[in-house]
């Protein structure tokens, strides 16, 4: 399934930034799945960086 592959190596992608940005390590045990909530943490830790 190539939608899957490029689906899987973005996310990987976006998991590893969401470790820099967030400075957990544990976010690549929680998958996919929750890619909302992960997004949502992200814009969170933005705004905080942002002021």
């Amino acid at each position: 399934d190539k939608r899957g592959g490029r689906v899987r190596g973005v996310g990987r992608k976006t998991v590893e930034n969401i470790r820099e940005w967030l400075g957990l390590d544990n976010v690549m045990m929680l998958g996919l799945e929750v890619n909302e909530t992960l997004l949502k943490r992200v814009e969170k830790a933005k705004e905080k960086e942002n002021g």
